[in-house]
């Protein structure tokens, strides 16, 4: 089945780039996934989703008004809290990485 239709009114994801050669990328109900687990534009896309209504994620990042962008508001709370509980790393290097290969 073909991918899903985005949301006219949320912010457009990032296509994720080319697999290498040693990752399988594969869509599971529309949504992409390495070896059956989100890839990072999803996760991503899934926190800034909940940054509208938990109050632990609302001040750490938003979308930017226009929906084009978001925003980090507290880059402390990113490292400490965000990062380890959603992508599984305690590096905020490897976040920003992450951000920069799929801008």
């Amino acid at each position: 089945p073909p991918p899903a239709i985005p949301d006219p009114a949320a912010a457009p994801a990032a296509a994720p780039s080319a697999p290498s050669s040693s990752t399988s990328v594969t869509m599971a109900g529309g949504v992409p996934s390495t070896n059956g687990r989100k890839i990072f534009p999803q996760i991503l896309m899934d926190v800034l989703s909940l940054a509208t209504t938990d109050p632990i994620i609302a001040p750490i990042l938003t979308w930017d008004p226009s929906g084009t962008f978001f925003r980090i508001l507290s880059r402390p709370a990113l490292e400490d809290i965000i990062i380890p509980q959603y992508f599984g790393t305690a590096k905020s290097s490897k976040f920003k990485s992450s951000t920069s290969t799929y801008a």
